[in-house]
């Protein structure tokens, strides 16, 4: 049969080591990539949910965002557009107002939004 020396048996154990220990450093270097991203990854993560049809991790994923970068605007304009596909008009009415009155870029869109609530109840 197959028989293995000391030393053999030294390398094999060495070997499963190293392994386990790069297989941790991946594990930590992932976990620090997803955790320090830009907020341009967020944003792009939130809009595959949006478009994906999940508003609720997008609405989670969008509200820590918000908590860490509260005048984002683009966190801001996409936690509005995830209230409105939610149909929680009352909260979507007050962030696109809050739009409108802060980022003059966004009113006009924001308008739209609004004037659209305003048609629906």
């Amino acid at each position: 049969m197959f028989e293995i020396s000391g030393m053999d048996k030294m390398d094999v154990i060495i070997l499963l080591l190293l392994i386990l220990i790069s297989l941790n450093l991946i594990k930590i270097i992932s976990n620090f990539v997803v955790n320090y991203m830009t907020g341009n990854d967020h944003i792009r993560l939130i809009n595959f949910s949006i478009d994906k049809g999940n508003y609720e991790s997008a609405l989670l994923r969008c509200n820590k965002q918000l908590i860490k970068s509260p005048k984002d605007s683009n966190f801001q304009w996409a936690q509005a557009i995830i209230l409105y596909k939610l149909k929680r008009m009352d909260d979507a009415k007050q962030a696109f107002e809050k739009l409108a009155n802060e980022e003059p870029l966004l009113k006009k869109d924001a308008n739209i939004y609004l004037e659209a609530i305003s048609n629906e109840t």
